[in-house]
């Protein structure tokens, strides 16, 4: 079997302090908040080095590639993909950005793989994101669980059991807590009647950008995020008054 995953030529001594987890399955995404910041950091300027088998992750039946046909001939196959970017933020600082599509299989090697890659460049903080439907208003700032493999001895946490359906850097946090590895999981909560909708929820992807950056980690784009958030919220009042 072909290696999992392939490196780009990158500097024996490089070394990147944060790494942030955003694989994408519009399945589980509420309110499109994945896919909202995804495109905030598609902004940034970003170097691919590292690329996944994807014959090895994706169910094509699941996830169809799209084919162009151009002139009479097939002119290009995109299968989805699972890619590791160098990315520089608004300050000028590098992160790695592993994004792309979730892995229908293969998940624990793929997890343990994540591993390596904190390995091989000294990542310092691991920040993963999620979003789920909640009894969370519109009208109130978003709503947001952290959840820390290293939490301060300060902080307060919640005591009690939930169980949701799982993604891969929950599985990957699962092993990074086994191996001392910091990660922050950031989940934004969803108006409920808005988790579905056909517009992502801006006030939880600026949300969580912005508690990103608030954490240490780095500076992402805020874009036109702030003005379609005041338009949202004034469509929804419209529509909900």
């Amino acid at each position: 079997m072909q290696d999992l995953i392939s490196f780009a030529q990158t500097r024996a001594d490089l070394t990147v302090p944060h790494l942030v987890l955003n694989p994408i399955d519009p399945l589980i995404d509420a309110g499109h908040v994945a896919q909202a910041v995804d495109a905030a950091i598609a902004d940034l300027d970003a170097v691919n080095i590292a690329l996944f088998s994807a014959d090895q992750l994706y169910d094509y039946r699941a996830q169809r590639p799209i084919v162009t046909y151009s002139d009479g001939k097939i002119a290009d196959f995109v299968a989805p993909e699972l890619y590791l970017n160098l990315v520089t933020d608004m300050s000028g600082q590098s992160f790695l950005y592993l994004g792309g599509q979730e892995p229908d299989f293969n998940w624990e090697k793929v997890a343990k793989s994540i591993i390596s890659i904190v390995e091989r460049f000294q990542v310092r903080q691991v920040y993963s994101l999620a979003a789920m439907p909640g009894t969370a208003p519109h009208t109130r700032p978003a709503d947001m669980l952290l959840r820390s493999t290293a939490p301060d001895s300060s902080t307060k946490f919640i005591k009690g059991q939930v169980q949701h359906y799982g993604a891969l850097p929950d599985l990957f946090e699962f092993y990074a807590e086994k191996n001392d590895i910091p990660v922050m999981n950031i989940r934004v909560r969803v108006p409920f009647y808005i988790a579905k909708g056909a517009q992502p929820f801006i006030s939880g992807a600026l949300a969580a950008i912005k508690m990103i950056a608030n954490l240490g980690g780095p500076r992402l784009p805020l874009g036109d995020l702030e003005q379609l958030e005041d338009q949202q919220v004034e469509g929804l009042n419209q529509i909900l008054a």
